[in-house]
């Protein structure tokens, strides 16, 4: 007789340690309510862990300190995308982090989204998804995306030489020219400055 509780079980067992999953996943083993009850019970036995309502984590102990590793922000953000079917961009302070170009720690982590607008909060800190047009996001590698947002956080007036020496450290040749075609469509200025990261 199938075992809907094992199944996931087993499901589980195959993945890594840190692992995140939206009640979704399961839904090959049981119904959403069911499912929800297997996830709530093995919750409860310590197999997973709840971040926010919906999405759970596997385990993963730091073998240093003996207790559970928190899971990357940015990657709770992408289960959230996914799970309701989201295109995101990393904005404001996390795009700049993401792209070496500042060190400070964001006390929000912003994304656009072509979703509705929502905030969460995860360990403390705020998950904030704002909403924008289908046309910031569309047609655009995630990491030229990246740059645009950074660049538009940054503001004109802040954009240093030292700045598009960053960029042009942390990106790939092939990524320089991939940007260059793909942001035409972006704002006059920060195209210009593109230009000179694909130098």
């Amino acid at each position: 007789m199938f075992n809907s509780t094992e199944a996931i079980r087993n499901y589980l067992t195959q993945t890594d340690d840190g692992s995140l999953f939206s009640i979704n996943e399961f839904l090959d083993y049981a119904s959403y309510e069911n499912a929800k009850k297997i996830v709530q019970r093995l919750e409860k036995n310590g197999e997973l862990v709840r971040i926010i309502d919906g999405i759970y984590s596997k385990p993963k102990i730091s073998k240093l300190l003996n207790k559970p590793v928190p899971v990357s922000l940015n990657d709770v953000a992408s289960k959230i995308a996914e799970k309701f079917a989201w295109n995101i961009i990393p904005s404001g302070d996390i795009a700049l982090n993401m792209l070496h170009l500042s060190t400070q720690v964001p006390v929000c982590y912003e994304y656009l989204s072509d979703g509705p607008y929502r905030e969460y909060e995860v360990y403390g800190m705020k998950l904030s998804f704002k909403h924008t047009t289908k046309r910031n996001i569309e047609g655009l590698s995630a990491k030229s995306a990246l740059v645009i947002q950074s660049l538009k956080t940054l503001g004109a007036s802040n954009i240093t030489e030292d700045t598009l020496e960053t960029l042009k450290t942390v990106l790939s040749e092939e990524e320089k020219k991939t940007l260059i075609t793909e942001c035409r469509r972006a704002p006059a200025w920060i195209y210009e400055q593109i230009k000179k990261i694909g130098v």
